[in-house]
Protein backbone atom coordinates (compact mmCIF):
# COMPACT_ATOMS: atom_id res chain seq x y z
CA UNK A 1 0.00 0.00 0.00
CA UNK A 2 1.49 3.33 -1.03
CA UNK A 3 1.60 6.07 1.56
CA UNK A 4 -0.21 9.26 0.52
CA UNK A 5 2.70 11.62 1.11
CA UNK A 6 5.69 9.90 2.63
CA UNK A 7 6.53 7.55 -0.23
CA UNK A 8 6.42 4.36 1.83
CA UNK A 9 4.88 0.94 1.25
CA UNK A 10 3.52 -0.67 4.37
CA UNK A 11 3.09 -4.38 4.02
CA UNK A 12 -0.38 -5.71 4.87
CA UNK A 13 -1.54 -2.63 6.81
CA UNK A 14 -4.97 -4.23 7.26
CA UNK A 15 -3.36 -7.35 8.79
CA UNK A 16 -0.85 -6.07 11.37
CA UNK A 17 -0.59 -9.49 13.05
CA UNK A 18 0.18 -11.47 9.88
CA UNK A 19 3.10 -13.78 10.59
CA UNK A 20 6.02 -14.59 8.31
CA UNK A 21 6.10 -18.15 7.00
CA UNK A 22 8.15 -20.66 9.00
CA UNK A 23 10.97 -21.69 8.59
CA UNK A 24 12.09 -18.88 6.25
CA UNK A 25 11.48 -16.13 8.77
CA UNK A 26 9.57 -15.24 11.91
CA UNK A 27 7.76 -12.14 13.12
CA UNK A 28 5.17 -9.77 11.69
CA UNK A 29 5.39 -9.21 7.95
CA UNK A 30 3.68 -5.85 8.47
CA UNK A 31 6.89 -4.51 10.06
CA UNK A 32 8.61 -4.66 6.68
CA UNK A 33 8.08 -2.36 3.71
CA UNK A 34 8.11 -3.36 0.06
CA UNK A 35 6.69 -2.63 -3.35
CA UNK A 36 6.74 -6.32 -4.19
CA UNK A 37 10.43 -7.03 -3.64
CA UNK A 38 11.21 -9.99 -1.38
CA UNK A 39 14.48 -10.63 0.42
CA UNK A 40 14.95 -14.36 0.98
CA UNK A 41 17.51 -15.97 3.24
CA UNK A 42 17.10 -19.73 3.08
CA UNK A 43 20.19 -20.50 5.12
CA UNK A 44 18.69 -19.47 8.43
CA UNK A 45 15.47 -18.22 9.95
CA UNK A 46 15.25 -14.45 9.55
CA UNK A 47 13.64 -12.55 12.40
CA UNK A 48 11.45 -9.50 11.73
CA UNK A 49 11.74 -7.48 14.92
CA UNK A 50 8.93 -5.55 16.51
CA UNK A 51 9.80 -2.18 18.02
CA UNK A 52 9.48 -3.72 21.48
CA UNK A 53 11.88 -6.55 20.60
CA UNK A 54 14.37 -4.14 19.07
CA UNK A 55 14.41 -2.03 22.24
CA UNK A 56 14.72 -5.17 24.37
CA UNK A 57 17.78 -6.21 22.39
CA UNK A 58 19.56 -2.85 22.13
CA UNK A 59 18.80 -1.53 25.60
CA UNK A 60 21.95 -1.02 27.71
CA UNK A 61 24.18 -1.40 24.65
CA UNK A 62 26.71 1.07 23.31
CA UNK A 63 26.84 1.06 19.51
CA UNK A 64 29.97 2.59 17.99
CA UNK A 65 29.44 3.36 14.29
CA UNK A 66 32.42 4.25 12.10
CA UNK A 67 31.54 4.90 8.47
CA UNK A 68 30.47 7.18 5.66
CA UNK A 69 27.16 8.97 5.03
CA UNK A 70 25.43 5.64 4.41
CA UNK A 71 26.24 4.68 7.98
CA UNK A 72 24.83 7.98 9.18
CA UNK A 73 21.62 7.27 7.25
CA UNK A 74 21.62 3.81 8.78
CA UNK A 75 21.67 5.28 12.27
CA UNK A 76 18.84 7.64 11.40
CA UNK A 77 16.70 4.85 9.97
CA UNK A 78 17.48 2.47 12.82
CA UNK A 79 15.98 5.07 15.14
CA UNK A 80 12.94 5.72 12.94
CA UNK A 81 12.10 2.26 11.63
CA UNK A 82 13.71 -0.07 14.13
CA UNK A 83 12.97 1.74 17.39
CA UNK A 84 10.12 4.10 16.46
CA UNK A 85 12.13 6.89 18.06
CA UNK A 86 11.24 10.53 17.35
CA UNK A 87 13.98 11.75 14.97
CA UNK A 88 16.39 14.15 16.71
CA UNK A 89 16.87 17.61 15.23
CA UNK A 90 20.23 16.59 13.72
CA UNK A 91 18.51 13.76 11.80
CA UNK A 92 16.84 16.10 9.32
CA UNK A 93 17.79 14.96 5.82
CA UNK A 94 18.58 18.52 4.69
CA UNK A 95 21.24 18.93 7.39
CA UNK A 96 22.30 15.29 7.61
CA UNK A 97 25.61 15.71 5.80
CA UNK A 98 26.65 18.41 8.26
CA UNK A 99 26.68 15.93 11.14
CA UNK A 100 30.01 14.17 10.90
CA UNK A 101 30.11 13.24 14.58
CA UNK A 102 27.09 12.11 16.61
CA UNK A 103 27.50 11.60 20.34
CA UNK A 104 24.29 10.64 22.09
CA UNK A 105 24.82 9.53 25.69
CA UNK A 106 21.44 7.82 25.67
CA UNK A 107 18.46 7.35 23.38
CA UNK A 108 15.70 6.62 25.88
CA UNK A 109 12.63 4.64 24.85
CA UNK A 110 9.79 7.19 25.10
CA UNK A 111 7.39 4.40 26.03
CA UNK A 112 9.68 2.69 28.58
CA UNK A 113 12.11 5.05 30.35
CA UNK A 114 13.99 2.06 31.78
CA UNK A 115 15.25 1.18 28.28
CA UNK A 116 18.00 3.17 26.57
CA UNK A 117 20.77 2.69 24.03
CA UNK A 118 23.96 4.71 23.64
CA UNK A 119 25.27 5.54 20.16
CA UNK A 120 28.47 7.07 18.85
CA UNK A 121 28.95 7.80 15.16
CA UNK A 122 32.17 9.17 13.63
CA UNK A 123 32.55 9.87 9.93
CA UNK A 124 35.41 8.07 8.19
CA UNK A 125 35.40 9.70 4.74
CA UNK A 126 37.97 12.26 5.89
CA UNK A 127 39.76 13.24 9.09
CA UNK A 128 38.55 16.86 8.77
CA UNK A 129 34.98 17.66 9.78
CA UNK A 130 33.89 18.88 6.35
CA UNK A 131 36.35 16.90 4.25
CA UNK A 132 35.52 14.14 1.77
CA UNK A 133 36.93 11.45 -0.53
CA UNK A 134 39.83 10.30 1.63
CA UNK A 135 38.36 7.09 3.00
CA UNK A 136 40.55 4.78 5.02
CA UNK A 137 43.52 7.10 4.60
CA UNK A 138 41.78 9.37 7.13
CA UNK A 139 43.50 7.15 9.70
CA UNK A 140 46.88 8.60 8.71
CA UNK A 141 45.95 11.69 10.72
CA UNK A 142 47.17 11.34 14.32
CA UNK A 143 44.53 13.64 15.87
CA UNK A 144 41.79 11.68 14.12
CA UNK A 145 43.14 8.36 15.42
CA UNK A 146 43.25 9.76 18.94
CA UNK A 147 39.64 10.92 18.63
CA UNK A 148 38.63 7.36 17.81
CA UNK A 149 40.81 5.70 20.45
CA UNK A 150 39.45 7.75 23.33
CA UNK A 151 36.13 5.90 23.13
CA UNK A 152 37.87 2.59 23.80
CA UNK A 153 40.10 3.49 26.73
CA UNK A 154 37.54 2.18 29.20
CA UNK A 155 37.56 5.29 31.37
CA UNK A 156 33.79 5.78 31.00
CA UNK A 157 32.67 2.35 29.91
CA UNK A 158 33.24 1.11 26.40
CA UNK A 159 31.29 0.21 23.26
CA UNK A 160 30.12 -3.39 23.11
CA UNK A 161 29.22 -3.30 19.41
CA UNK A 162 31.46 -1.92 16.66
CA UNK A 163 29.71 -1.37 13.29
CA UNK A 164 31.74 -0.02 10.37
CA UNK A 165 31.73 0.46 6.62
CA UNK A 166 33.94 2.05 4.00
CA UNK A 167 34.07 2.09 0.24
CA UNK A 168 32.55 4.94 -1.76
CA UNK A 169 35.14 7.46 -0.59
CA UNK A 170 37.86 4.83 -1.01
CA UNK A 171 36.73 4.17 -4.56
CA UNK A 172 37.39 7.79 -5.49
CA UNK A 173 40.59 8.10 -3.48
CA UNK A 174 42.31 4.82 -4.36
CA UNK A 175 42.66 4.35 -8.09
CA UNK A 176 44.70 1.16 -7.72
CA UNK A 177 43.73 -1.99 -5.86
CA UNK A 178 47.16 -2.32 -4.25
CA UNK A 179 46.89 1.04 -2.51
CA UNK A 180 43.47 0.21 -1.13
CA UNK A 181 44.60 -3.22 0.07
CA UNK A 182 47.44 -1.60 2.03
CA UNK A 183 45.01 0.91 3.54
CA UNK A 184 42.71 -1.95 4.59
CA UNK A 185 45.63 -3.67 6.31
CA UNK A 186 46.54 -0.47 8.17
CA UNK A 187 42.92 0.12 9.20
CA UNK A 188 42.39 -3.45 10.38
CA UNK A 189 45.63 -3.36 12.38
CA UNK A 190 44.66 -0.04 13.93
CA UNK A 191 41.29 -1.34 15.13
CA UNK A 192 42.78 -4.61 16.32
CA UNK A 193 45.29 -2.69 18.46
CA UNK A 194 42.49 -0.47 19.78
CA UNK A 195 39.99 -3.22 20.57
CA UNK A 196 42.23 -6.09 21.65
CA UNK A 197 43.70 -4.47 24.80
CA UNK A 198 40.22 -3.40 25.87
CA UNK A 199 38.76 -6.88 25.52
CA UNK A 200 41.69 -8.34 27.45
CA UNK A 201 41.33 -5.75 30.20
CA UNK A 202 37.57 -6.04 30.70
CA UNK A 203 37.31 -9.74 29.89
CA UNK A 204 34.44 -9.22 27.50
CA UNK A 205 34.46 -9.49 23.73
CA UNK A 206 33.16 -6.76 21.45
CA UNK A 207 30.85 -7.70 18.62
CA UNK A 208 32.21 -6.50 15.26
CA UNK A 209 29.94 -5.96 12.25
CA UNK A 210 30.97 -4.94 8.74
CA UNK A 211 28.28 -3.24 6.64
CA UNK A 212 29.45 -3.57 3.04
CA UNK A 213 29.34 -0.64 0.64
CA UNK A 214 26.15 -0.04 -1.34
CA UNK A 215 26.05 -0.41 -5.11
CA UNK A 216 26.18 3.13 -6.62
CA UNK A 217 23.09 3.82 -8.71
CA UNK A 218 22.06 5.70 -11.82
CA UNK A 219 24.77 7.93 -13.36
CA UNK A 220 26.93 7.23 -10.28
CA UNK A 221 27.57 3.79 -11.79
CA UNK A 222 30.09 5.43 -14.13
CA UNK A 223 32.27 7.27 -11.62
CA UNK A 224 35.41 5.93 -9.93
CA UNK A 225 33.28 4.26 -7.25
CA UNK A 226 31.44 2.10 -9.78
CA UNK A 227 29.63 -1.10 -8.69
CA UNK A 228 32.23 -3.45 -10.21
CA UNK A 229 35.03 -1.72 -8.34
CA UNK A 230 33.05 -1.55 -5.11
CA UNK A 231 32.28 -5.27 -5.23
CA UNK A 232 36.02 -5.99 -5.37
CA UNK A 233 36.80 -3.41 -2.68
CA UNK A 234 34.15 -4.96 -0.44
CA UNK A 235 35.86 -8.34 -0.80
CA UNK A 236 39.27 -6.86 0.06
CA UNK A 237 37.84 -5.04 3.10
CA UNK A 238 36.09 -8.20 4.28
CA UNK A 239 39.19 -10.36 3.90
CA UNK A 240 41.45 -7.84 5.63
CA UNK A 241 39.27 -7.46 8.71
CA UNK A 242 38.34 -11.14 9.00
CA UNK A 243 42.04 -11.93 9.42
CA UNK A 244 42.10 -9.72 12.51
CA UNK A 245 38.58 -10.33 13.84
CA UNK A 246 37.47 -13.95 13.95
CA UNK A 247 33.70 -14.30 13.95
CA UNK A 248 33.10 -10.85 12.45
CA UNK A 249 29.56 -10.60 11.11
CA UNK A 250 28.54 -9.03 7.80
CA UNK A 251 25.54 -6.92 6.83
CA UNK A 252 25.69 -7.23 3.05
CA UNK A 253 24.38 -3.87 1.88
CA UNK A 254 25.93 -4.35 -1.57
CA UNK A 255 23.93 -7.52 -2.19
CA UNK A 256 20.69 -5.94 -0.98
CA UNK A 257 21.09 -2.73 -3.00
CA UNK A 258 22.49 -4.19 -6.24
CA UNK A 259 19.08 -5.12 -7.77
CA UNK A 260 18.06 -1.44 -7.52
CA UNK A 261 21.21 0.30 -8.77
CA UNK A 262 20.32 0.69 -12.44
CA UNK A 263 18.48 3.99 -12.07
CA UNK A 264 17.46 6.67 -9.56
CA UNK A 265 14.13 5.04 -8.73
CA UNK A 266 15.28 3.83 -5.31
CA UNK A 267 18.22 6.05 -4.35
CA UNK A 268 19.87 9.37 -5.00
CA UNK A 269 22.86 7.56 -6.50
CA UNK A 270 24.86 6.89 -3.37
CA UNK A 271 22.23 6.52 -0.62
CA UNK A 272 19.32 4.09 -0.34
CA UNK A 273 18.17 5.48 3.00
CA UNK A 274 17.03 8.82 1.57
CA UNK A 275 14.42 10.02 -0.94
CA UNK A 276 15.38 8.80 -4.44
CA UNK A 277 16.66 11.04 -7.21
CA UNK A 278 13.34 11.07 -9.05
CA UNK A 279 10.29 12.94 -7.78
CA UNK A 280 7.66 10.52 -9.00
CA UNK A 281 7.37 7.12 -10.61
CA UNK A 282 5.37 6.74 -13.82
CA UNK A 283 3.21 4.10 -12.14
CA UNK A 284 2.85 5.81 -8.76
CA UNK A 285 2.82 9.42 -7.68
CA UNK A 286 5.44 8.89 -4.98
CA UNK A 287 8.58 6.74 -5.29
CA UNK A 288 9.29 4.49 -2.34
CA UNK A 289 12.14 5.82 -0.23
CA UNK A 290 13.18 3.40 2.44
CA UNK A 291 12.26 -0.24 1.97
CA UNK A 292 15.85 -1.32 1.22
CA UNK A 293 17.09 0.41 4.36
CA UNK A 294 14.31 -1.10 6.47
CA UNK A 295 15.54 -4.56 5.51
CA UNK A 296 19.13 -3.62 6.35
CA UNK A 297 17.98 -2.45 9.79
CA UNK A 298 16.39 -5.84 10.44
CA UNK A 299 19.53 -7.57 9.17
CA UNK A 300 21.56 -5.62 11.72
CA UNK A 301 19.13 -6.50 14.50
CA UNK A 302 19.41 -10.18 13.55
CA UNK A 303 23.20 -9.91 13.75
CA UNK A 304 23.28 -8.15 17.10
CA UNK A 305 20.33 -9.78 18.82
CA UNK A 306 20.71 -13.40 17.74
CA UNK A 307 23.24 -15.99 18.80
CA UNK A 308 26.31 -15.62 20.98
CA UNK A 309 26.67 -11.98 22.13
CA UNK A 310 30.44 -12.55 22.35
CA UNK A 311 30.79 -13.88 18.81
CA UNK A 312 33.72 -11.72 17.67
CA UNK A 313 37.23 -12.38 18.86
CA UNK A 314 40.38 -10.46 18.03
CA UNK A 315 43.12 -12.43 16.31
CA UNK A 316 46.68 -11.99 17.47
CA UNK A 317 47.85 -12.39 13.88
CA UNK A 318 48.38 -9.39 11.66
CA UNK A 319 49.03 -11.39 8.51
Amino acid sequence: VAGPEDGRWRCLPDKPSAECEHPWCSGHVSDLESNGWVYSDRECGFRIFTKEEAWECLSNRWLFMWGDSNMLDFLRNLLIFGLDYPPPSWANISTWEMNRVVEQPLFVNPRRPDQAVRVTYIFNGHHETMGDWLGLDSLKNKAYREKLEIHFNGSAGHPDTFIFNSGLHDGLHFEEVGGFAKAVGRAADFWRHVIRPLTERVGKKIRVLLRTTVAPAGPARWNKSNPQKMEDYNAILLEGFRKRFRGMQVIDAFDVTFPFHYDFNYSDGGHYGRPPGIHRWPWFDKPHHYFVEVMLVHMMLNSICSGDPSASTVSSSSS
